[in-house]
């Protein structure tokens, strides 16, 4: 009994990410740019963070698509792709904006 029970613990481990966990991974990496972003603008640096949040926001675009491409599970990755093209620049945006006096 207890040899296939742990056979059967040990696949359940090897399962591979759903394809939502992938999302939430994905808008994790945002939400933590976001933060950085925020705080460079805080604290007087808001040019480099403009620049900084562009350029992780693009890296991470051209990640969830090269893994589209190239990928298992290509259906997950261009969903994710948009998502952080969209959300990225809309959050850095909508801070950026919020922090400099804009809004």
């Amino acid at each position: 009994m207890w040899p296939q029970l742990k056979n059967k613990l040990l696949e359940i481990d090897k399962k591979p990410i759903s394809g939502i966990k992938l999302i939430g991974y994905n808008m994790l990496a945002i939400f933590s740019y976001s933060v950085v972003y925020a705080i460079l603008i805080t604290i007087g640096a808001g040019d480099i963070g403009i620049f900084l949040g562009f350029c992780l926001i693009v890296a991470h675009f051209i990640f969830c698509v090269l893994m589209a491409i190239t990928g298992k599970r290509s259906g997950v990755w261009p969903l994710s792709a948009v998502l952080v093209f969209i959300l990225g620049f809309v959050t850095l945006t909508m801070i950026g904006l919020g922090l400099m006096g804009g809004v």
